[in-house]
């Protein structure tokens, strides 16, 4: 049984999910770096509601799974009866996930917000992101230091918004 505080957090959780099918779009920060290179802890991603039906190989989705969000590439679409189970994986994750039903997908990510810049989510991995896909999965400490290279590249863009908000303050004081 749950208790009551266990309650409490999962409601933003399935208020989100019912945002999501009603409106058919909704926007949320990644936790997590599962997904490095393509996307990093702190970017902002754009998921469109979608039905299993309509996702292909290659592409990006959001499913829900145990009362916890995923962000993860599909890497294989099974036939199983009527509806179809997605074979889904993180880019920097050695071993795929359980498969994913029709119930437990919500979305598929197209678009990744960082540094304030909107990137199409491609519905293929080019073969450089691929490659450094597998370094990150097997190269020890690579995840880490894309991070860091990440974490210094946001605060290089946040100095640089912040210069530009001056100036234009600046320009419009005179």
């Amino acid at each position: 049984m749950e208790t009551d505080q266990e309650t409490c957090a999962l409601l933003p959780l399935a208020a989100a999910e019912g945002l999501l099918r009603q409106c058919g779009e909704l926007r949320f920060v990644v936790r997590g770096g599962s997904m490095i290179p393509q996307i990093y802890p702190g970017d902002e991603v754009i998921v469109r509601s979608a039905d299993i039906s309509e996702i292909e190989k290659g592409q990006i989705v959001l499913f829900s799974r145990n009362s916890r969000w995923f962000v993860h590439r599909v890497h294989q679409i099974l036939p199983a009866g009527e509806y179809p189970l997605l074979q889904t994986q993180g880019d920097a994750l050695v071993e795929s996930d359980p498969m994913v039903s029709g119930q437990e997908l919500l979305g598929r990510v197209d678009y990744v917000i960082r540094h304030g810049e909107w990137r199409r989510v491609p519905a293929a991995d080019s073969l450089l992101r691929k490659l450094f896909g597998i370094l990150v999965r097997y190269v020890p400490h690579l995840p880490g230091a894309c991070v860091r290279w990440h974490e210094m590249g946001s605060r290089r863009a946040a100095k640089r918004t912040v210069a530009v908000q001056a100036a234009h303050r600046l320009r419009e004081s005179q």
